[in-house]
């Protein structure tokens, strides 16, 4: 309507508004103090909004916006925001805030976790806690947070071993920590005295057989208790300028084992791994696959397999 005039927006809405942006930069998630301290704002003004669902409470001092989803994300970070400045946060809830559970190697974790947090003192809160100070680390999302070589240590000695065996084969596998897992022995020595020692060291005797998986492992053992040493784990070949990486081989031999996992692969990774065999054995390579099943129930039948074709490769050279 003609001269109609905006009215003026009040300190009290701006700042308001300004608390809004600086919740939603923040995932959501806020400390009463962080808008008394940087906003300006009352006690009274955080109570009426709260009041109105404006802002949801957790606790007596954490705040967070309406609708956020019950996520690890958001657990992590109202966690970490009620114990303040001296918590840092570590584990999945480090890959949750940075997005990274799906990714490689952190999607081998159990899909349902907990927030994980250290902290230097005795506490009870909804959260793993590892009572220890931190070693420095970043800021995300308002909140402090591991370096990637504490989360991966953290994970490796606190995880139930099977999920730690199954973090240690997938890392092992990626190039982001591949070096980083050759050393684990090292600085497992290096955390001897601490929680999670034990486990540390068994995990860095896992990295040094070379396997990928627990099938793997287990091909290995059969092939030693047999008396078939000449193997390498992971071997690695170059066939027409594509590299190629063995599970097992005999290179002397030209004999390729490859153990197939139990999870079905989509057709990309079929399509791949037939890729990959007739390379190998239009380079003169004879390749044999062995599935878990026949691991466990039939090892004596895959010992002989692998014999007969050791043999085929000496009568032919």
């Amino acid at each position: 309507m003609a001269g109609m005039v905006s009215q003026p927006i009040s300190a009290r809405d701006a700042a308001l508004r300004r608390a809004h942006e600086f919740a939603k930069a923040q995932g959501g998630v806020f400390r009463s103090q962080q808008l008394q301290e940087e906003f300006g704002i009352s006690r009274r003004v955080i109570r009426s909004q709260v009041g109105a669902g404006v802002w949801v409470r957790h606790g007596r001092s954490v705040l967070a916006l309406p609708g956020l989803p019950d996520g690890l994300r958001e657990r992590s970070l109202i966690v970490a925001h009620r114990l303040s400045g001296a918590a840092c946060l570590t584990g999945p809830s480090v890959l949750a805030v940075r997005g990274l559970l799906r990714a490689p190697p952190w999607d081998a974790l159990p899909e349902t976790m907990e927030p994980w947090v250290i902290y230097p003192y005795r506490v009870v809160i909804p959260a793993r806690v590892l009572q220890r100070r931190d070693d420095g680390g970043a800021t995300m999302l308002g909140v402090r947070i591991a370096q990637p070589h504490t989360v991966m240590l953290d994970l490796l000695r606190f995880l139930p071993e099977s999920d730690a065996r199954n973090l240690t084969y997938r890392a092992s596998g990626t190039s982001e920590w591949a070096g980083f897992m050759r050393g684990l022995a090292t600085t497992a020595a290096d955390y001897q005295r601490m929680p999670g020692a034990v486990q540390l060291r068994a995990m860095a005797a896992l990295v040094a057989t070379g396997a990928r998986s627990e099938a793997e492992l287990l091909a290995q053992q059969l092939l030693n208790a047999a008396g078939l040493t000449e193997w390498r784990a992971n071997y690695p070949v170059r066939i027409r300028g594509q590299r190629y990486v063995i599970d097992i081989a005999f290179p002397g031999a030209l004999v390729a084992v490859e153990i197939d996992g139990r999870a079905f692969h989509g057709d990309a990774r079929f399509n791949a791994d037939r890729k990959r065999h007739n390379a190998l054995e239009g380079a003169g390579w004879r390749v044999l696959h062995f599935t878990w099943d026949r691991l466990v129930h039939e090892p004596e039948g895959v010992v002989r397999e692998i014999r007969q074709a050791l043999a085929l490769a000496g009568a032919a050279s």
